[in-house]
């Protein structure tokens, strides 16, 4: 089963295996809020994107992304704030050695693991940033004619 991985489909997987993990008492954003903000959040944004050309032969090419994001966590808890974003930097490595690409489509969930490449983590005014690189590798069957069989149909006189 061949799957376009957008953009959205990054973020969608990335809050889906967030709450897959941590339930529903987290709210879980994509947007940036001014107001109305809950806690405890976590908010999902690409920082880049890097793009490669790969192979490109006859009947195929490549092309491998980079995809940076962060996962920001906003805590709630008084008094102990460095132990609870301490614990979910534990948490945020368990739960991302991979990545599970989901799709969901009209008949059937399609989910695949993929490598996150590189990890790190910062703490800034109590709040946690976890970036992650995934590398997608992108392959485009190229549609090219083939050169077809020649037959003489009339003879030259």
């Amino acid at each position: 089963m061949n799957i376009e991985v957008t953009e959205n489909i990054l973020v969608g997987s990335i809050v889906y295996q967030l709450s897959q993990f941590f339930g529903e008492d987290y709210t879980y954003y994509t947007e940036e809020l001014e107001q109305g903000f809950k806690r405890p959040a976590f908010h999902v944004s690409r920082v880049d994107n890097t793009s490669r050309k790969g192979y490109t032969g006859h009947q195929y090419k490549l092309r491998d992304d980079d995809y940076r994001f962060v996962i920001k966590y906003f805590t709630d808890v008084k008094d102990k704030e460095k132990e609870d974003i301490n614990n979910k930097i534990d948490d945020l490595k368990k739960i991302f050695d991979y990545l599970y690409i989901v799709n969901f489509n009209e008949e059937k969930v399609y989910s695949k693991a993929n490598r996150i490449n590189s990890i790190s983590v910062t703490v800034q005014e109590d709040v946690l940033f976890f970036e992650m690189v995934i590398p997608i590798r992108t392959v485009m069957y190229l549609d090219i004619d083939k050169v077809k069989d020649n037959y003489l149909t009339e003879n030259i006189k």
